[in-house]
């Protein structure tokens, strides 16, 4: 029995789902990617202050919205 030939640069099934997993579990690295994608990437604020306040607003709005949805994890 034999199997189509695979691709050396492409990865096992098992292998993939691993790596989702253990991303998965880092919540940590979901909520800043989350952050980055939404307040920080391409910002126009002129100063550091600035963005932080963009950056605390996200924070309280995302953790109401966690609240209303019953997927609140504390951080």
């Amino acid at each position: 029995m034999s199997s189509a030939p695979q691709d050396p640069g492409s990865r096992r099934d098992g292998e993939q789902w691993a790596e989702v997993r253990t991303f998965l579990r880092r919540p940590s690295k979901l909520l800043a990617e989350d952050l980055h994608a939404n307040v920080t990437r391409n910002h126009r604020r002129e100063t550091m202050r600035e963005l932080m306040k963009d950056v605390r607003g996200w924070l309280k709005k995302r953790n109401h919205h966690a609240k209303q949805h019953n997927s609140y994890q504390p951080l």
